[in-house]
């Protein structure tokens, strides 16, 4: 099949009336399921928006959005290509809420935690200095006795646990794992700004779902799961910025709708126990589909860094 009807039928089973955003979303899912290999020529921007009953500015719109994360290219006058997606730059969002804060009298945008407020930890880390607790790049990366305090406290039993550097890295890393390019994601509305600077360097295509005072709303969900998500990303507790915490209730509804879909939930629990609400997580009831985040950079200083990450074992 010729890829200019290849992409003009899947574009259009997709959507009926389509925008650059959906363009752009169902050419990338295509280059990640290898329907549309590396080095595929694409048809020019006059041939698919004739096609698509579309202007050429929506598909010139949405050429520019798969070359921001690398995922064609244009070779002059030979045409554009499929490459290897190679995501985005600079994390805009969160350039623009942290721009010029150093005039606020107090800043509340970062959630940073005043540094009066803090423990001590000089005493912890020069112990920390003076002693090898690894022997080789085989042995597990977490201590066995913060495991045993990590597992004490953890809200379901993970299959895997392991520590990253920070609430960010960890939504990083395992976003990279599990996202590919046009992937579509849940996420609340609204929501942390870093989060969707993430997912938009993957290329994903991001669906928010609007909250109330318990959380996220659970006909919001049931429709956005008809798109089939591959991932559901939450703050159960302290959400930024509305400091909503879910109930037990809304999370076990929340469970409920998405028991049926094959949707991955990434809980990030970044404010953990200095949160005034307790922590009800979904893997409560969904413990082999859910990744458990749990910072401890609020609690124990930001220069430290430190975040848990627990749930599938692969």
């Amino acid at each position: 099949m010729p890829v200019l009807t290849q992409i003009s039928s899947r574009v259009l089973n997709e959507s009926d009336t389509p925008t650059a955003k959906a363009i752009a979303s169902t050419i990338g899912r295509m280059i990640t399921a290898g329907e549309l290999p590396v080095d595929t020529k694409l048809p020019t921007v006059r041939q698919l928006s004739r096609s698509l009953a579309v202007s050429p500015t929506t598909v010139s719109e949405a050429w520019q959005g798969l070359s921001a994360v690398g995922a064609i290219e244009t070779r002059g006058r030979n045409g554009t290509y499929v490459r290897v997606p190679s995501g985005r730059g600079s994390p805009r969002r969160y350039r623009r809420v942290t721009a010029g804060s150093s005039h606020l009298a107090i800043d509340l945008s970062t959630g940073t935690p005043d540094p009066d407020l803090l423990p001590d930890l000089g005493p912890h880390i020069a112990r920390v200095g003076r002693n090898s607790f690894t022997s080789s790049y085989l042995d597990s990366p977490v201590l066995p006795e913060l495991e045993e305090l990590l597992l004490a406290s953890w809200p379901f039993e993970p299959e895997s646990l392991t520590v990253v550097d920070g609430a960010m890295d960890a939504l990083d890393r395992v976003a990279r794992v599990v996202l590919r390019l046009g992937d579509r994601v849940i996420v609340e509305h609204p929501c942390f700004p870093p989060l969707l600077d993430l997912l938009e360097q993957l290329g994903c295509e991001i669906i928010g779902i609007d909250m109330d005072e318990n959380g996220m709303v659970p006909d919001g969900l049931r429709t956005a799961l008809e798109q089939r998500p591959t991932a559901v990303f939450l703050q159960p507790r302290a959400q930024n910025p509305t400091g909503i915490a879910i109930n037990e209730s809304r999370a076990k509804h929340l469970s409920e709708i998405l028991e049926p879909s094959s949707a991955l939930v990434i809980e990030d629990d970044h404010a953990n126990d200095i949160s005034a609400a307790p922590l009800v997580s979904l893997g409560s009831w969904l413990p082999h589909r859910t990744v458990h985040i749990r910072s401890h950079s609020k609690s124990h200083g930001p220069d430290l860094r430190l975040a848990a990450v627990g749930g599938l074992g692969d």
